[in-house]
């Protein structure tokens, strides 16, 4: 994630929150950025920049009004923020593949609905193609859970339907194919979890996490790579560099003295952009999954106001899902021991197997000789080995190795993500103390890059930032 400090010629478009990340919390008193000297915990307030010249939302309106039939079809109507909202609803609501001008010889909508192998896991660095993987900064250091493999993002990436991605060549059009590609993903959730009510969580879950990984997608900051994510990165970064030229430096910039330059570099553009026009997206996430009624809702999430994921790092994200994943899965094998042991335990009572009414009386000898002849008796070892084989089945889950002749990997996966969270709190601290001995005041009041707008309460949204005000030393401390 890019520094997020502006360029001096800062537009008035351009405004600054200090925003809430729920989904992280940080050791107070310990941090950098604690205040209190009674130690605990709080959530972790994070400086977001967003710019109103980037907004593509209103411009949509213009260009789709007529075909969509907002405000009777006239573009370039004055409304207020209320009618604006209900507009854009209106939009995102009739948006679908056909609006696409990346259909190219396509006729049918691409990201068809995969099924997704919950075991399928990804932890290798990508080196062959299309196959999915990780940047080599986190081979076997992390896995690609089966919901990411999957996500939608269009044609955006140019290799299918023979597409040409300079079609892309103004802001709307480049928010339009992010919509569509977001209401795909959307239905693709709903098709996988949203089945029965007892996936609605994993579905509002899963919205959120799809929904921070476009974000990674589009501020090109993504640990996931493969085949198309790469071709998606270079198209962004064509995309982005030619419909805001001159609005950033580079070392080709014949604008770069301009006055119109207001960016760093095209990767805080592209940051900054994102937290311009999440909104949309994540309102068509939400359409998508079909979660616009009032019964039809994710508790405590807002389809106007989207959640605060993209604020984790994608590691941490990764790493959370797998850890869902796990304390299910073991609740699973833990649930079966506790239902086989507990009907053997029924089985093996004096009053079920004693051949009396009378409670109390003495229960059967169900040994050898008669154990495969007496029905009680053979329901009861039956049920015996059934609560057996359960616990044999939760200790082989559980262990570090195994058993049976299989290999378990969850504690070595685990074990590999705490070194990684371990490495990336050591690089970041190490990062921010020369920062802090180098850097000056900013015209913010920020100081060492690490704060927002003099509020040192509130941090910055690059990754370092985030993992030095945690200040939460292992992946253990992290989750509990």
């Amino acid at each position: 994630m890019s520094n997020t400090n502006i360029s001096s010629n800062t537009s008035p478009n351009i405004s600054t929150q200090c925003v809430e990340v729920k989904e992280i919390v940080k050791n107070v008193g310990t941090s950098s950025g604690g205040t209190s000297s009674g130690g605990g915990q709080t959530f972790v307030n994070v400086c977001m920049k967003y710019d109103k010249s980037l907004d593509a939302g209103k411009k949509m309106i213009d260009v789709f009004g007529a075909a969509l039939n907002i405000f009777g079809g006239a573009a370039g109507v004055t409304v207020d923020e209320n009618a604006f909202k209900k507009s854009m609803e209106t939009l995102i609501s009739g948006i679908d593949y056909n609006q696409s001008e990346l259909k190219g010889n396509c006729k049918d909508s691409p990201c068809g609905t995969t099924s997704y192998n919950t075991n399928n896991w990804k932890w290798k660095e990508e080196k062959n193609g299309n196959k999915v993987g990780l940047k080599s900064d986190y081979n076997d250091k992390v896995g690609v859970p089966p919901r990411t493999q999957v996500l939608c993002f269009g044609n955006l990436h140019g290799e299918d339907c023979k597409t040409d991605v300079s079609n892309i060549d103004s802001n709307d059009k480049l928010l339009s194919e992010w919509l569509i590609a977001a209401k795909i993903e959307g239905q693709n959730l709903k098709t996988n979890y949203g089945k029965n009510n007892n996936d609605k969580s994993k579905l509002c879950k899963a919205l959120g996490y799809s929904y921070a990984d476009i974000g990674d997608l589009i501020k090109g900051t993504s640990i996931w790579e493969n085949k198309w994510t790469k071709l998606l990165e270079e198209n962004l970064k064509q995309m982005f560099g030619r419909i805001f030229e001159g609005q950033y430096k580079n070392n080709t910039n014949s604008a770069n003295s301009s006055s119109n330059v207001r960016y760093e570099s095209l990767d805080q553009l592209r940051e900054v952009w994102w937290n311009t026009n999440k909104e949309y997206i994540w309102h068509a996430l939400y359409k998508g999954a079909k979660l616009d009624s009032s019964t039809n809702t994710c508790p405590g999430i807002d389809k106007d106001i989207p959640p605060t994921t993209d604020h984790i790092p994608q590691f941490l994200r990764f790493a959370h899902e797998w850890v869902e994943q796990f304390c299910e899965k073991r609740k699973q094998k833990a649930d079966e021991v506790v239902n086989a042991c507990q009907k053997y335990h029924e089985t093996h009572s004096v009053d079920k197997n004693s051949g009396s009414s009378t409670s109390g009386a003495p229960g059967k000898k169900c040994d050898e000789n008669n154990g495969n002849n007496d029905k009680d008796c053979k329901e009861c070892n039956t049920k015996c080995q059934a609560c057996k084989e359960a616990c044999d089945a939760y200790k082989n889950f559980v262990s570090s190795t195994g058993g049976g002749g299989t290999t378990n990997d969850w504690r070595k996966q685990w074990e590999n993500m705490d070194k990684k969270y371990r490495d990336l709190m050591d690089e970041a601290r190490k990062q921010l103390e020369e920062q802090s001995k180098t850097s000056q005041t900013s015209s913010s009041g920020a100081t060492g890059g690490n704060q927002c707008s003099g509020n040192n309460l509130c941090v910055k949204s690059d990754i370092n930032s985030i993992y030095i005000c945690v200040y939460i030393t292992t992946m253990y401390e992290y989750y509990h």
